[in-house]
């Protein structure tokens, strides 16, 4: 599994977290982010690209340190470092369109990529399409303030079209710099994330197939989320992940293959379990790694594991999350629709100059499985399944300003559509 949508979709009973938090406290965390001064160390290119009639192509990787400070693109000046939920990315290449378009291929690479653009005209619309990109969609941000993130280990080719001008892009690479929170194992825990709290970390010893986190609520905590993963094996062995808690109940988190790759963010890059837990309360969780069927575990496997406190507990699922992170960026609320025991909810993008996230959750109980078919923009989306459990099945979406967004179920179901824009 490599997203929360792939979690969702394998596992349709469980309920999407429900992660609420004050918007006040929101604006003082990316206040606090963006107040943030960190070193940069030295970044290398991992997929350079030559222009050819518009279109550009990966020719290779080169060993060249970052550009000067006054580098430009399309005559725009391109910022030397971005900070993306508290990660620090430098600028590693450039790309010029031409005919208003332009377009990079990245070959796969260690640590997560931004790709960033500006455009050389007065108006800033562009329309963003590619491999990281589910749906195309149009966004009028102001140059090098939005990006699509190219996730560790996958190539991507990423197109941008320009309504006015020239576009640019600019490619930028993970430094080792970390944000505020705790890193075990080379996977680093944030100390917030989207309105949840670290509780603390630990990573174990290679080939430890048990590991304890104690943790204790404090008061205003409703629910607790945990992040498990096993890292820096090369066997490919399938295992499973089972947790307990103080009062003896066991949860599985679910089948993987415990990779040779370690996440670089342990929230973005590992899908969560969650359960309820009342405030001022221990918490303290074993992990525990096991073979899948009669196979030996490898002896270097290592388990990393993180938990979190949540304002609301991750199994009230009446709500949606006030704030999320999606595509390198903190989102905050801004609007609900809701029908209950419909096919079908039509509703509307807010208008702006930025692309929203519009997060679709639906269920169907007691009439068994059901699909959720989706457009966006007056295009057709994907379609995804719900096994016909009691909780929410979700997904997310990336769309255009205004763009009107349609789901339809193939039977009777409760329907929700929650936008989002940008907070930071």
């Amino acid at each position: 599994m490599n997203s929360i949508d792939d979690l969702r979709r394998t596992v349709a009973d469980l309920p999407d977290p429900d992660l609420a938090a004050r918007p006040s406290a929101v604006r003082d965390r990316v206040r606090r982010i963006q107040r943030r001064r960190r070193a940069a160390g030295a970044a290398g290119l991992a997929a350079t690209v030559a222009v050819v009639g518009g279109i550009a192509f990966a020719v290779g990787a080169i060993d060249d340190p970052p550009q000067p400070a006054n580098q430009t693109v399309v005559g725009v000046d391109v910022p030397q470092t971005l900070s993306s939920l508290g990660y620090t990315y430098r600028v590693v290449d450039t790309v010029a369109g031409e005919d208003g378009r332009v377009r990079v291929d990245l070959t796969a690479d260690d640590g997560p990529r931004l790709v960033a653009w500006a455009t050389s005209g007065e108006d800033d619309s562009v329309r963003v399409s590619g491999d990281t990109v589910t749906d195309a969609y149009r966004t009028a941000a102001a140059d090098f303030t939005d990006w699509t993130v190219v996730p560790a280990g996958e190539p991507a080719r990423i197109a941008v079209a320009a309504e006015d001008g020239t576009p640019g892009l600019a490619v930028y690479e993970l430094t080792d710099a970390r944000p505020e929170g705790e890193t075990v194992g080379g996977v680093t825990f944030r100390d917030e994330v989207a309105g949840a709290r670290l509780l603390g970390a630990v990573a174990g010893e290679p080939g430890e197939t048990s590991i304890e986190l104690p943790a204790r609520t404090a008061s205003g905590d409703a629910g607790i989320e945990l992040y498990a993963a096993c890292v820096g094996t090369s066997s490919g062995g399938r295992l499973a992940v089972d947790v307990a808690d103080t009062e003896g109940a066991s949860v599985r988190m679910g089948d993987g293959v415990c990779g040779e790759t370690v996440p670089v963010d342990g929230t973005t890059d590992i899908a969560p379990v969650g359960r309820a837990a009342k405030p001022d309360t221990d918490v303290t969780t074993t992990v525990t790694l096991r073979p899948v069927g009669d196979g030996d575990l490898p002896a270097d496997a290592r388990l990393v594991v993180g938990v979190y406190a949540t304002p609301v507990s991750p199994t009230d699922n009446r709500t949606d999350p006030t704030v999320i992170e999606d595509s390198g960026h903190l989102w905050e609320k801004v609007a609900v629709h809701e029908a209950r025991q419909q096919r079908s909810l039509n509703a509307n993008a807010p208008a702006g100059d930025q692309e929203s996230v519009v997060l679709l959750s639906w269920r169907t109980p007691g009439t068994g499985p059901s699909t959720l078919h989706t457009w966006y923009d007056g295009h057709r989306g994907a379609s995804y399944a719900n096994a016909g459990t009691s909780g929410f099945s979700s997904t997310r979406q990336v769309v255009s300003p205004g763009a009107p967004v349609r789901a339809r179920v193939n039977v009777a179901s409760d329907l929700r559509m929650a936008f989002y824009q940008r907070v930071d």
